[in-house]
């Protein structure tokens, strides 16, 4: 290969390289220069991105109809929801702008359709945004914001999350009540004969994280497993250890919660076909999830998080910790 073919070769790959990386740079939605009240949404508008719809309904129970706007990237897709309340004179007030919380037009796969569209309602003053994506493994999830008047934000209320794999049948719905503090896992087998879904396991467990805000919110990084601190264990008086007794659905997991001070060292055995893995709150260690048993002088003080796993059908199991 001559020089000037071998430099021009190495131009068009930089060149290649540089296009690639500007088209997976993700567009922003730039709302500095907007005003902060507008008689129409309109004038809400960005350069570079159009109004793909809206939805009107009393979000801070006044009795006028505000506003959740779907503003859309024009060449990338990009989607960006702002929220925007109705006052006396008629005119609307931006109050919130959610940059992550809506998927892009081409990031639903085949059950997103060609233009992923999000579906969003208001309800009883409550802002709900369902979004269904995959093809054969199919993700549906919901999202419940309510107008904190204290804060001036919309505090995330309530997720749900439907797992599902079309192919098999199987399915997994988590919802969880941030209001009560109560999430709810439910197992499901598609039975062809009766063409319903047949429930096998259901668990309940106690839920505990900070307030977020829907422009905290990222549809990408809620997960059923961490929106769950887990079942809290705890010692009887005088006792060094504890025995809890559950059944697992396949692939799991079951969370436990336990505190542990720096120094002592934590056991863990588990009878049944299971095993569980172990994260410290510092993540000093690494999370073997193939455990039967265990034991660790424990790094730092804080909440140790205990996962138990069954890779066959949902199975029963006893689990004891002892910390000396």
């Amino acid at each position: 290969m001559s020089k000037k073919i071998f430099l021009l070769f190495v131009l068009i790959m930089i060149c290649a390289a540089m296009g690639f990386a500007q088209d997976e740079k993700k567009a922003v939605f730039n709302d500095t220069g907007l005003p902060k009240t507008a008689n129409s949404t309109t004038k809400f508008v960005p350069a570079g991105w159009s109004i793909e719809s809206t939805i009107s309904g009393d979000l801070n129970n006044d009795g006028m109809a505000d506003a959740a706007i779907v503003f859309i990237e024009k060449t990338g897709g990009e989607r960006t929801l702002v929220i925007a309340f109705k006052n006396q004179k008629g005119e609307f007030e931006r109050v919130s702008t959610a940059k992550n919380i809506l998927e892009c037009s081409s990031c639903g796969g085949m059950l997103g359709g060609s233009s992923n569209e999000p579906d969003i309602k208001i309800i009883k003053g409550v802002l709900i945004i369902n979004s269904l994506t995959g093809s054969r493994e199919s993700t549906d999830t919901t999202f419940r914001f309510r107008y904190d008047p204290k804060a001036t934000k919309f505090a995330l209320i309530g997720y749900d999350l439907v797992e599902s794999d079309r192919a098999t049948g199987a399915s997994t719905r988590t919802s969880t009540n941030y209001l009560t503090g109560v999430q709810i896992t439910e197992e499901y087998q598609y039975n062809q004969k009766t063409d319903k879904d047949v429930k096998k396991t259901t668990k309940q467990t106690k839920v505990s994280k900070p307030t977020q805000y829907i422009e905290e919110v990222s549809y990408d990084k809620m997960d059923s497993a961490d929106t769950s601190d887990g079942t809290r264990l705890e010692f009887k008086s005088g006792s060094t250890s504890t025995t809890v007794e559950g059944t697992v659905a396949k692939g799991g997991p079951d969370f436990y919660v336990i505190a542990g001070k720096a120094g002592q060292t934590m056991t863990i055995n588990v009878t049944g076909l299971v095993t569980f893995g172990v994260a410290a709150p510092d993540d000093s260690f690494a999370r073997d999830d193939g455990n039967k048993t265990w034991s660790k002088k424990l790094p730092v003080n804080g909440d140790y998080k205990i996962k138990v796993f069954s890779s066959d059908s949902a199975q029963s199991y006893k689990l004891t910790i002892s910390i000396k």
